[in-house]
């Protein structure tokens, strides 16, 4: 289906098999309703005028979508805007597929509400500038990244599932306002940089936080609120500049091996409020900037910790601060709260139970029972470390070696 001006569907039932592009309107594409299906070689839908800054864009208001695409699900030249609907996309399925998305725009992806379920073999959402996700559900799996932002990522609320991917976010600015963000990369979970950091096939750029890295001005990750569950094989937070953190619940299952971290960061990690925990190896684990105005922790074990393995912080008088099970190997532990504070002194707990609520691994009320004494310590400055020596590059609180 093909118009070379605009093209626009409020309702019925529309089923495209097609060895090219599946439906098209060259200026425009607008779906305010009905039941569509495509299975389409090239594109699922698109518009695609590249002469006019005007045209060129899709927008999607609602409508039942089944979309299998040779190339991307859903293509548009200048901007994508999605405020309704549900919307399922396998995208790149064509063996000869140069650009296999789900959400692809050259200018701007929107998201407001609806529906948006994709199994993509290149970014499940990708834009040339900016992706905004105000609302919606989202469950994405990509074999690069979940999202894929070349200027801008900014997340104000949704319901964001990333069940596979390279590199769950990436762009060079990313705020993180508001939103339930569950994310797995094989690679880093958020990654705050300049340009493409190359795929799961391609050759890997100077990685930041260690050695040949390189930091940016331009490099940021703002997180105002939320809540931020990573999993990652890579780097659980990478910034190739600097993190500015005062509100929200960010939990990290870093990586299991000395050349990554829990978090990556070359500027400074500026913590003023919310609650971070993070865990994983200590070869490069790093913890907040000095210059913060709320206190951190970092206690790192002599050796490594089997996965499932509690790790529980109280005070000295028994207040819990930390009852976290990692899901994975781990052996460097940090904690940065707003009950943490100065001059209190702290004990540190491995193995045991606890019998209250668990969610993603952190436990919230019951009783901490079981457990063995490794260590204690008292807050007297912004970072404290405990435990073992961290040996890697970047690895000591404050960023800088």
């Amino acid at each position: 289906i093909v118009s070379k001006d605009d093209l626009k569907i409020t309702g019925g039932t529309i089923t495209v098999d097609v060895v090219n592009d599946g439906i098209k309107g060259r200026d425009s594409l607008a779906v305010l309703d009905g039941t569509i299906t495509v299975n389409a070689g090239g594109d699922g839908l698109e518009s695609n005028n590249d002469e006019d800054a005007e045209q060129g864009y899709i927008v999607i208001e609602g409508g039942t979508f089944d979309i299998t695409a040779g190339l991307d699900g859903i293509q548009a030249q200048t901007s994508l805007l999605v405020s309704g609907g549900t919307i399922s996309i396998v995208s790149g399925s064509s063996s000869s597929a140069d650009s296999g998305k789900g959400l692809k725009a050259g200018v701007n992806v929107t998201i407001e509400d609806g529906t948006v379920a994709i199994d993509a073999a290149d970014d499940a959402i990708h834009s040339n500038d900016s992706v905004v996700i105000n609302g919606g559900d989202v469950l994405l799996a990509s074999g690069d990244d979940g999202i894929h932002a070349d200027a801008t990522l900014t997340i104000n609320g949704g319901d964001l599932d990333i069940t596979r991917s390279y590199e769950g976010l990436e762009s060079t600015i990313i705020t993180i306002n508001d939103g339930t963000i569950h994310l797995a990369a094989s690679d880093d979970g958020i990654n705050a940089s300049s340009g493409n950091s190359g795929t799961a096939t391609g050759a890997l750029p100077m990685r930041g936080g260690g050695p040949g890295g390189f930091e940016s001005g331009d490099n940021y990750l703002y997180i105002n609120g939320g809540y931020l569950f990573v999993d990652a094989n890579g780097d659980g937070i990478d910034a190739n500049g600097s993190i500015k953190m005062t509100a929200g619940t960010v939990i990290v299952n870093g990586p299991t091996n000395d050349g990554n971290g829990p978090l990556d960061y070359l500027g400074a990690f500026d913590i003023s409020g919310g609650y971070l925990v993070a865990v994983g190896s200590a070869g490069m684990a790093q913890a907040p900037s000095t210059m913060s105005t709320q206190y951190s922790v970092m206690y790192n074990f002599t050796s490594a910790q089997a996965a499932g393995t509690v790790v529980h912080i109280e005070t000295e008088s028994g207040q819990d601060v930390l009852t976290f099970v990692p899901a994975k190997q781990y052996q460097s532990v940090l904690l940065s709260s707003p009950e943490l504070e100065n001059g209190t002194a702290y004990v540190v707990y491995s193995g045991g139970s606890s019998s209250g609520t668990v969610s993603d691994g952190l436990y919230s009320g019951g009783t901490y029972t079981g457990g063995t004494q490794v260590a204690s310590f008292t807050i007297t400055s912004m970072v404290t470390s405990a435990g073992a020596a961290t040996g890697g590059f970047g690895g000591r609180p404050g960023g800088r070696p």
